[in-house]
C-alpha cells in the first residue's frame, strides 16, 4: 500500500529488516529525499525515560506475510496479516484497492500518526500493507463490531493497522481483542480514528497475551464538533506493552475519554502515555486509569492535558490510582497539565499505595477469609473503570477476566 510514497531503499532502512537484522541497528528514512530520519529512542528522552527498551532492541524479527483476505462472520488479523473481514450493515469494511480509493483513506491515512517523531509509528506506516478501514455511515448506530488480533508464530514483527471513521450523526462501538503472540515477537498496532460532527466512537481494547509478548499500541483520535470519543484499555496479561494514546479535540462541545486498567505481574511491564489536546472552547475530557502491580512488575503512567489559548471553558479531568502489592514492584507516574487559556477547569491527581488494611479488617471481622477479602477490595478498586464500558455484555465479560486475573495476584 505504501509503494507510492517510498522506494525500496527506504523500506529496507525502516526499523526492521527482511533478513532478520536486529532493530538495534535501524534508522528510519521516510521520504525519498531523506528529509525525515529517526534514531532509535533512548532513556535520555523524557518520552522514553522509564520505558524498558533493551529487550526490544535485542529482538531478531521477520516480517509478517500478507494473506488472502476471506469473507466471514468476523474480522481477524492473524500473524500480523488481515485474514478475514465481514459484511456489516451501515459499515464500510474496506481493505486493499477498495480502501485506497476511499476519500477517507486519501484524506486521512497517516495524518494523525506521529511518524515524523516516533520510530514505531513510522515503521507501522511503512509496513501496513493490509490496513483495515472501518467507516460508519451517516446516521448508523453500530453497537457490536468485533476485531480479533491473534498470532502464534515466533520471532514475528506484526504491523496491524486500523483506519476508523464515523460520518455525521453516527455511533460506532468496537471491541478489539488482542490475544496470543509468538515467543520473542513484536506486535506494533496502530489505530487512527476520525470522529465527525455529532457522532460517537467507543473502542474497548482487551489485551490477553503470552508471557513473552512485546506489544506497542499507538492510538490517535481526532474529534470534530459535538463529538464523543472514548477508548478503554484493559491490559489483563502481557509481558511488555507500550501504549500511546493521543486525542486531538478539533471541534467545539466535544468530549474525549481515555481510561484503563493495567494488571502486570511476574516481572511484566506496562507503560501508558496519554495526550489530550484541547484546541477549541467548550470541550471536556476525562481520564481514569487504575493499576494493580505485583510480583516484581513495573508500570508507567504519563498523562498530559494540553489546553491551547483558544480553548476557553475547557473542563478536563485526569486521575491515576495505583495499588502496589509487594515491595519489589513499582510505578513511575507523571500527571501533567499545560494550560494556555485563562478560563478553564482542569484537575489531575495520582495516588500510589498498598491494600487498604482497614477495609480488609472490616471484611474479615464479618467472617470473610483474607483471600476473598483482598479479592473484594481489588475488584472494587477496578469497578469505576469497568463501568465506563457501555455494552453490558462486554462489561460483564471483561469484569470476569479482570476478577480472574486479580485472583492470581493476591
Amino acid at each position: 500500500m505504501m509503494e507510492n510514497t517510498s522506494n525500496t531503499e527506504t523500506q529496507d532502512n525502516i526499523a526492521l529488516f527482511d533478513n532478520g537484522t536486529s532493530l538495534n541497528h535501524a534508522n528510519v528514512a521516510l521520504c525519498k529525499d531523506n528529509s525525515y530520519s529517526l534514531q532509535w529512542p533512548n532513556n535520555k528522552s523524557e518520552y522514553w525515560k522509564y520505558t524498558k527498551l533493551n529487550a526490544i532492541k535485542k529482538l531478531v524479527l521477520k516480517p509478517s506475510v500478507a494473506a488472502t483476505v476471506q469473507s466471514g462472520n468476523a474480522i481477524y488479523f492473524t500473524n500480523g496479516a488481515l485474514t478475514q473481514t465481514s459484511t456489516i450493515e451501515n459499515l464500510d469494511v474496506l481493505h486493499g484497492s477498495a480502501l485506497e480509493q476511499s476519500p477517507v483513506f486519501t484524506a486521512n491515512f497517516g495524518r494523525l500518526a506521529p511518524w515524523k517523531t516516533d520510530v514505531f509509528a513510522a515503521s507501522n506506516l511503512l509496513h501496513a500493507s493490509q490496513t483495515l478501514g472501518l467507516i460508519a455511515k451517516k446516521g448508523a448506530q453500530l453497537d457490536e463490531v468485533k476485531i480479533a488480533i491473534n498470532s502464534n508464530e515466533d520471532g514475528l514483527y506484526e504491523c496491524p493497522r486500523l483506519l476508523i471513521a464515523t460520518e455525521v450523526n453516527s455511533s460506532l462501538k468496537i471491541e478489539i481483542n488482542i490475544n496470543g503472540i509468538g515467543v520473542k515477537s513484536l506486535r506494533n498496532l496502530a489505530i487512527e480514528a476520525f470522529v465527525a460532527d455529532n457522532s460517537q466512537l467507543e473502542i474497548n481494547i482487551i489485551q490477553e497475551e503470552g508471557t513473552e509478548a512485546y506489544t506497542i499500541v499507538q492510538t490517535d483520535v481526532e474529534l470534530k464538533n459535538d463529538a464523543l470519543a472514548k477508548v478503554n484499555f484493559f491490559n489483563i496479561n502481557t509481558h511488555w506493552t507500550r501504549a500511546n494514546s493521543n486525542f486531538y479535540i478539533d471541534g467545539k462541545n466535544s468530549d474525549a475519554q481515555v481510561n484503563g486498567i493495567y494488571l502486570p505481574k511476574t516481572e511484566q511491564f506496562i507503560d501508558h502515555h496519554t495526550l489530550v489536546h484541547h484546541a477549541l472552547p467548550h470541550c471536556t475530557s476525562h481520564e481514569l486509569f487504575r493499576g494493580i502491580i505485583a510480583d516484581n512488575s513495573k508500570a508507567v503512567f504519563n498523562g498530559k492535558v494540553l489546553v491551547s489559548k483558544d480553548a476557553q471553558k475547557t473542563d478536563a479531568f485526569q486521575q491515576n490510582n495505583n495499588v502496589i502489592l509487594d515491595e519489589n514492584s513499582g510505578i513511575n507516574a507523571k500527571p501533567e497539565l499545560e494550560i494556555y487559556a485563562d478560563d478553564v477547569k482542569c484537575s489531575h491527581g495520582c495516588t500510589i499505595g498498598q491494600l487498604d488494611d482497614i477495609a480488609i479488617f472490616y471484611l474479615r471481622a464479618r467472617g470473610i477469609n483474607i483471600k476473598k477479602a483482598r479479592a473484594m477490595v481489588l475488584n472494587a478498586f477496578c469497578e469505576d473503570v469497568l463501568d465506563l464500558i457501555s455494552n453490558e455484555t462486554l462489561r460483564e465479560s471483561v469484569g470476569e477476566k479482570v476478577a480472574q486475573r486479580l485472583a492470581e495476584m493476591h
